[in-house]
């Protein structure tokens, strides 16, 4: 019997993906849990495992296609007893011989004002054996064969971050006194979250300053020993989890998502603390789940961070690791910020930033001293919550902080 393999849905929010690569050619036989094809969302690159065993027969979509969910992608001829099982579990589809029709890759807003590159120009980047994703945007960009033979790279063989990288920072058209920059998945998919989270959201925000000196100094003694131990360095960004997820516990309505149908309007609060924590990666900004926060321990939790921040430089993020997150917490004061403006991840109703420490001078008990000072600021859904609650779950958070029991870190 043939069965269609459809189009994954590989997260709640995701309605396409782009296919990138096929792993597998037709006429293979394939196991179940063997990668058969790459796909690339607006939240990750991954292989996308065979649920079925069989023969590969038939591939209905190219390379560099882009997808919506639920599209046939290829052909599977699979014996009738399992084929039997496999829909009775509601994978895959039979085949008639119809396939919907995929969409084309999408134009970037570069081939609004660049010229298409003719057939006989394309063949000369045979030599260069280019996969058809990396061709069609060198055509939409209308590179000449030298421009794509002197862009670096980082492997020794063009990718397409290699690509995306130069086209961003390329040198301008001399027919034109702008440069058109063709954004990535990943960059439209933000552009799109930020947009629906501003035009969704009512933002608020809040802000307190914490006193840290007594954290860092213990931090500071103790990094080199924690690295011997954990093997990474020890920053902020676990004390700040740990310590907003005592405030949550308080202050529930901040581990929520304002919902609202039509005239009906309601607050979910979640009892499990899934928080996010933005981080930079050379794919770009993604914001990956440390879930049920509140079970971990401190070496745990750290543990947790570092094989997340792994995963994002390798570009190996599984879907479950950037969804489900009911809280966030970012750190701009790593990269040298000292105050931020932070917009929600749509539907959370709340993200909390820590700034930069700086030695201020700082009043206590009458006398002037020098104090290692940080920003914490806080954006929250209005609908969910006032600045009274706001300013409330801050000083909490200030306070876990300043008074952190460095004893549970099992350092």
């Amino acid at each position: 019997m043939r069965l269609a393999l459809p189009m994954p849905a590989m997260g709640e929010s995701i309605r396409e993906g782009l296919l990138v690569r096929w792993v597998k050619k037709e006429g293979s036989a394939v196991s179940e849990k063997e990668p058969i094809v790459e796909l690339e969302t607006e939240k990750a690159v991954s292989e996308y495992e065979s649920p079925f065993e069989g023969k590969l027969v038939q591939l209905l979509v190219s390379e560099g296609q882009k997808v919506p969910i639920g599209t046939p992608l290829a052909v599977f001829e699979i014996s009738e007893e399992k084929a039997k099982k496999y829909l009775s579990l509601g994978i895959g589809m039979k085949y008639d011989g119809k396939a919907t029709t995929a969409q084309e890759p999408a134009v970037s807003a570069s081939s609004s004002v660049t010229a298409k590159v003719t057939p006989s120009t394309l063949e000369d980047f045979s030599s260069l054996r280019l996969p058809p994703l990396l061709r069609k945007i060198i055509e939409e960009n209308n590179l000449s064969l030298a421009e794509v033979q002197a862009i670096p790279t980082s492997s020794g063989r063009l990718t397409k971050e290699d690509l995306l990288r130069y086209l961003e920072a390329g040198p301008k058209k001399a027919s034109s006194d702008k440069e058109i920059i063709t954004p990535s998945p990943i960059r439209l998919r933000i552009a799109e979250n930020m947009s629906l989270s501003k035009s969704r959201i009512p933002h608020a925000g809040a802000s307190v300053e914490v006193d840290l000196t007594e954290l860092e100094e213990w931090r500071q003694s103790h990094k080199e020993s924690f690295k011997k131990k954990m093997g990474s360095s020890l920053g902020h960004l676990p004390f700040v989890i740990l310590a907003a997820v005592q405030a949550l516990q308080k202050f529930p309505v901040f581990n929520g998502s304002f919902k609202e149908e039509g005239e009906k309007k309601w607050l979910e609060v979640y009892k499990s603390y899934n928080i996010a924590f933005a981080l930079s990666t050379p794919q770009g900004l993604f914001v990956p789940v440390v879930r049920q926060a509140e079970k971990i321990s401190f070496l745990d939790l750290t543990q947790r961070i570092e094989e997340l921040k792994k995963k994002g430089q390798e570009g190996k993020f599984a879907v479950s690791d950037l969804t489900g997150a009911t809280f966030t917490v970012n750190n701009p004061g790593a990269l040298g910020g000292v105050r931020s403006n932070q917009i929600i991840s749509y539907p959370q109703t709340a993200i909390i930033a820590i700034g930069k420490l700086v030695a201020r001078p700082w009043v206590i008990d009458g006398k002037i001293t020098i104090r290692q000072i940080a920003f914490l600021d806080l954006s929250f859904d209005h609908r969910a919550a006032d600045g009274n609650e706001a300013i409330q779950f801050l000083e909490e958070v200030r306070k876990n902080l300043e008074k952190f029991d460095l004893s549970t870190t099992g350092i």
